[in-house]
């Protein structure tokens, strides 16, 4: 009977050493998973930050550009103002000879011209400006959220790993 009592204790320690291996097999291949879909995620992390910071010179980029266009535009309506200040002149003096009045007309529908063009591209070029700036906001906005998502996420996952290991 010691026998029979010895060789069912065996047995059981035996078939409970099985278990344990198992158990301990599946809580390091679950840690190792977990530690895995932590490192892509901080992956995905460091990745969309990389084109978080893209985006923001973009948008810095853009305002840049805005800035240049407003000052190009600035110097644009001076000269518009300066090219008026000058037909003015020439139309006054232009009133001794029918001659001089017909190229001082001409000088200034050429410049008015050319103003109504220098306006028009320039406000085109500050909508697409403005546009683009719009854009590129929206898209870090968009990219801040999912930043968080992925940092909110990972650090469930950490604390998962940490309650496992403890």
């Amino acid at each position: 009977m010691w026998a029979i009592a010895l060789e069912l204790a065996n047995a059981r320690l035996s078939s409970e050493r099985e278990a344990l291996e198992k158990a301990r097999a599946d809580m390091e291949a679950a840690q190792a998973e977990a530690t895995e879909l932590a490192d892509r995620l901080t992956t995905e992390v460091e990745e969309q930050q990389v084109r978080l910071a893209s985006i923001e010179a973009a948008e810095q980029v853009a305002r840049t550009e805005a800035a240049a266009l407003r000052a190009q535009l600035t110097a644009a309506s001076e000269q518009v103002h300066t090219a008026e200040a000058r037909a003015v002149e020439i139309e006054r003096r232009a009133g001794e000879t029918r001659t001089a009045l017909e190229r001082a007309h001409q000088e200034a529908d050429q410049v008015r011209s050319e103003l109504v063009t220098v306006k028009v591209k320039a406000e085109a070029d500050r909508n697409s400006a403005r546009e683009q700036v719009e854009t590129a906001r929206e898209e870090a906005a968009q990219l801040r959220g999912q930043v968080e998502a992925l940092q909110e996420q990972q650090f469930r996952l950490l604390r998962m790993l940490e309650a496992r290991k403890a």
